[in-house]
C-alpha cells in the first residue's frame, strides 16, 4: 500500500503540471485572446502568472518525488540516501533559481522560463526524495501527500474551482501536520526529512561510519525463540520490504513448545 499511495501521488503532481501548462497555453501564450484580455481588465493577469509557475513547480516536485518514493518502497531503487557533494547547496540553489525564474515569469511570461521552472522542479523533486533513507519513507509518503494537496489547490486556483482549492488545502495542511507528528514519534528532524536530509553532508571514504551488526540463521532464531520467556516484535521498514509480516503474523499465535 505505501508504494501504491506514492505512485498515486505522482498522478496528482503530473495533473497539476498539465493544468499549469494548459493555463499558460490558454492565457500567456495567447496574449491577445479573450481569456488574457478578461484577466487584464480585472487586474489579475499577474496573479495568473504566479499561479501557473507555482502550480507547475509544486506539481513537478510532487511528481518526480513520488516516483522515487515508489521505486524505493518497491525495492526497484536502493533505499540508501543519495549523498551528492554539496547536496544542501544544490537544494538551496534550485530554490533560489525557481524563485528568480518565477519573479521573471511574472514580469515577462516567456515559454523558456516555464520550461526552465519545469525542468528544475523535476530535478529538485527527484533529488529531495533520493537524498532520504528508506527508513524515513513513511514520513516522505505523508509529506508527498501534503505536496499533492497543495498541487491540487494550485490547480484549483487556475481552474477557478473553489472545491478543489478547499480540498487541496485540507489535504496539504493535514499531510504536513501528520508528517510532523511522525517525525516526532520517530525522533527525526522534520526539516531534515522534508528538505532531503538538509544539514547532512556527504561523507568521504575515510570518515564513513559503520555500525555493528550480528548475523543469524533460521535455526538460531528458532533456538532463541524456544528459550525466550517473552518476545517483543517491532515492525519496521525492513519487515515491510522483506514482506515478512505474513510469516510473523503466523508465528505470533503459535504456542512455545
Amino acid at each position: 500500500m505505501p508504494e501504491l499511495i506514492a505512485l498515486l501521488h505522482s498522478f496528482v503532481g503530473l495533473a497539476a503540471v498539465l493544468v499549469g501548462w494548459n493555463g499558460y497555453l490558454l492565457v500567456e501564450a495567447d496574449s491577445n485572446g479573450t481569456e488574457a484580455a478578461a484577466l487584464h481588465t480585472a487586474g489579475t493577469l499577474g496573479v495568473h502568472h504566479v499561479e501557473v509557475s507555482m502550480g507547475v513547480f509544486i506539481g513537478a516536485v510532487t511528481f518526480t518525488g513520488s516516483i522515487v518514493a515508489f521505486l524505493k518502497l518497491s525495492a526497484r531503487m536502493k533505499s540508501t540516501p543519495l549523498m551528492l557533494p554539496g547536496k544542501n547547496i544544490l537544494n538551496l540553489g534550485a530554490l533560489v533559481a525557481l524563485a528568480s525564474l518565477t519573479a521573471w515569469f511574472v514580469v515577462d511570461p516567456q515559454l523558456w522560463l516555464l520550461i526552465a521552472v519545469t525542468i528544475i522542479a523535476l530535478l529538485l523533486g527527484w533529488h529531495l526524495v533520493a537524498s532520504i533513507g528508506g527508513g524515513d519513507m513513511p514520513v516522505v509518503v505523508s509529506m508527498l501527500n501534503s505536496y499533492s494537496g497543495w498541487a491540487a489547490a494550485a490547480s484549483g486556483f487556475l481552474l477557478s474551482n473553489d472545491l478543489l482549492i478547499i480540498v487541496g488545502a485540507l489535504v496539504g495542511s493535514s499531510g504536513a501536520y501528520l508528517s510532523y507528528i511522525m517525525c516526532k514519534a520517530m525522533n527525526r528532524s522534520f526539516i531534515s526529512v522534508i528538505a532531503g536530509g538538509f544539514g547532512i553532508e556527504a561523507r568521504t571514504g575515510d570518515d564513513t561510519a559503520h555500525g555493528e551488526h550480528r548475523e543469524i540463521n533460521a535455526e538460531g532464531v528458532a533456538e532463541l525463540l524456544t528459550a525466550a520467556d517473552s518476545v517483543i516484535i517491532t515492525p519496521g521498514y525492513g519487515m515491510a520490504v522483506a514482506q515478512a509480516q505474513y510469516g510473523v503474523a503466523e508465528l505470533t499465535p503459535m504456542p512455545r513448545s
